[in-house]
């Protein structure tokens, strides 16, 4: 339904570039959604379409389909030539990116076919999780513990358990 104040609505789907349109908006082709402020673009190819998103007409996450499954893309933030699945660009900006948790501990976990480790932060202290376990930690007063991850109050305190050599540096 068209009419005179510019409100327009359609009780059935809308084909732009397609004859018999399958859902509500059915876009075949390049496609190019603007606001007054955001934007994005929408491009077929060969494998599935790249998306890139703007922020006035600066792209700021760009989304490239990397084969058959639409699942499996390379995704730009701040950058729209993603060069790994996930490249992140922050510019000027020193900190790239935050990962927040609500609990006492936030952790980025690294896995390969043979096990996984995690890297994070409890409180001020940067924590190291080798096989889901603590074994290292850097306090915020720049303490290193090894092997003693609560009460290190020295430069460097290594501590091995079963009777192994105990090292400590003031």
């Amino acid at each position: 339904v068209l009419n005179a104040n510019d409100n327009s609505y359609f009780t059935g789907n809308v084909g732009i570039g397609v004859t018999g349109p399958n859902d509500k908006l059915d876009v075949r082709g390049s496609a190019v959604f603007r606001g007054s402020y955001l934007g994005a673009t929408i491009a077929p190819t060969a494998t599935g379409a790249d998306m890139y998103f703007y922020e006035g007409n600066n792209p700021k996450i760009y989304l490239q389909s990397g084969g058959p499954s639409a699942f499996l893309m390379d995704v730009g933030i701040g950058e729209s030539n993603p060069q790994r699945q996930l490249h992140v660009n922050s510019g000027t900006t020193n900190v790239v990116a935050r990962f927040e948790s609500t609990d006492t501990t936030a952790a980025i976990e690294f896995k390969d076919n043979n096990g996984s480790a995690e890297i994070g932060n409890t409180g001020d202290n940067l924590v190291f999780f080798p096989a889901g376990a603590e074994k290292m930690r850097i306090t915020s007063g720049g303490q290193v513990g090894i092997g003693i991850t609560t009460n290190t109050t020295i430069p460097l305190h290594v501590n091995t358990t079963g009777g192994g050599t105990v090292i400590k540096a003031q």
